[in-house]
């Protein structure tokens, strides 16, 4: 009976052993799922993962997103792509192996439970991939608006990835696609938004691109009023331009001109603004006639050089100077203004002076540019692109005009 007593003492020490180990081990489990879980919730915090929809659009019975992952820390396994009806979503997740900062890369989802036409959204969402080695899904960071395109508007490499840089508007995504629209007052130019100067009123726009030379060719006035000009005597528009390909070239001492025959917009009261660019090539004569439809008598306007000065003729009150001492040998973007002020002078960019008793009349005598109408005062050297305008424009589209092509 003693061993039968001994044994059995050490069967239930045994036991309870056996039930201590199970006890500990199911402890274990429990403790080791909260460890792992924290474990993965600190990564999860640490991630700095970011991604962003470049451009959605229809493509056939495709919706095609383009997607960059920008600079952050995380792993990511996959994107699952919302698409929105307005009322419903459906979820398709696509999977990859790796997905590299500062990637752009093209999707093609192929909608199940929606028809392509009833998609309006797309978001996108972020799948990661956990220390654990388990996948977690994340939430929306960015949403886009679906947008409908034609074919021809589909890039013709489907592979391609757009990248506007530092463009905001036009198709300078280098896929054939738009950066963006600019406002209504503003126009594209090389990818920027600009305040649209040129379609504002423009009555005179020669761009002497027409790479022409001699008497008796035609010069076309761009702004489609129809003051196309004609050259008489030895101009030259052939040559390097100050702010284009071309500009025009007159040679001093009685060498010709060009006539743009009477622009009736330019009148007494009337406002206008005149832009151009010029350029003196040697000394010439002591007046160098630049513009105008001035005649005998004090009527009309002139712009001409003299010495280092500009002066400016009018026929209501004679002849004003601006005293501008400038640079004649280097190239000047010249601005006259016209308002019930005055004229005012601008010069590359900058207000200069304004003269308040000068106000030009109506001669109904032809405009010339490079000498005056009497075959005397001729320029020498350069005029590059010459815009008239009927209203005053303001100091900020003034510069703009300066900047553009300076």
């Amino acid at each position: 009976m003693k061993n039968k007593r001994g044994l059995s003492s050490v069967v239930t020490t045994l036991m309870i052993i056996l039930l201590v180990l199970v006890a500990v081990g199911i402890v274990w489990v429990v403790v080791k799922n909260i460890i792992v879980e924290g474990s993965d919730e600190i990564s999860i915090s640490s991630l700095t993962l970011d991604l962003k929809i470049e451009k959605a659009f229809v493509d056939g019975g495709d919706i095609v997103v383009i997607v960059k992952r920008n600079a952050g820390k995380g792993d990511l396994s996959g994107v699952s792509f919302i698409l929105l009806d307005g009322a419903n979503n459906e979820v398709v997740k696509e999977k990859f192996e790796d997905f590299d900062e500062l990637e752009s890369r093209r999707f093609a989802i192929v909608p199940v439970d929606f028809e392509v036409e009833e998609i309006l959204e797309v978001a996108i969402a972020p799948i990661y991939r956990l220390e654990s080695g388990k996948e977690k899904q994340g939430g929306e960071v960015d949403r886009r608006v679906l947008k409908k395109i034609s074919e021809e508007e589909i890039p013709d490499d489907p592979e391609c990835v757009p990248d506007c840089g530092e463009n905001v508007c036009g198709d300078y995504d280098g896929c054939g696609g738009s950066c963006g629209l600019c406002e209504v007052d503003q126009s594209c130019e090389f990818g920027q938004c600009i305040l649209d100067v040129i379609a504002k009123g423009n009555i005179l726009y020669l761009r002497f691109e027409d790479n022409l030379s001699g008497a008796g060719e035609i010069l076309i006035d761009d702004s489609g009023e129809g003051h196309d000009g004609t050259i008489s005597g030895n101009v030259d528009c052939t040559v390097d331009g100050l702010v284009g390909d071309h500009g025009c070239s007159f040679g001093g001492t009685n060498a010709g001109h060009i006539n743009l025959g009477d622009i009736d917009a330019i009148g007494s009261n009337r406002e206008f603004t005149l832009s151009l660019w010029a350029k003196r090539n040697g000394i010439g004569s002591d007046e160098q006639f630049i513009f105008g439809d001035e005649q005998q008598g004090n009527k009309g306007i002139m712009m001409q050089l003299e010495s280092s000065f500009y002066r400016v003729e009018s026929f209501l009150s004679g002849y004003r100077v601006f005293n501008y001492n400038l640079n004649l040998d280097k190239v000047n973007h010249l601005v006259y203004i016209q308002n019930s002020s005055g004229l005012s002078l601008y010069v590359n960019g900058q207000f200069y002076e304004i003269i308040t008793e000068v106000q030009h009349i109506d001669t109904n005598a032809d405009f010339f540019i490079g000498q005056f109408y009497s075959g005397s005062r001729s320029f020498k050297g350069i005029i590059d692109e010459i815009m008239m305008f009927d209203e005053a424009l303001t100091s900020d589209e003034i510069l703009y005009l300066y900047e553009l092509n300076y």
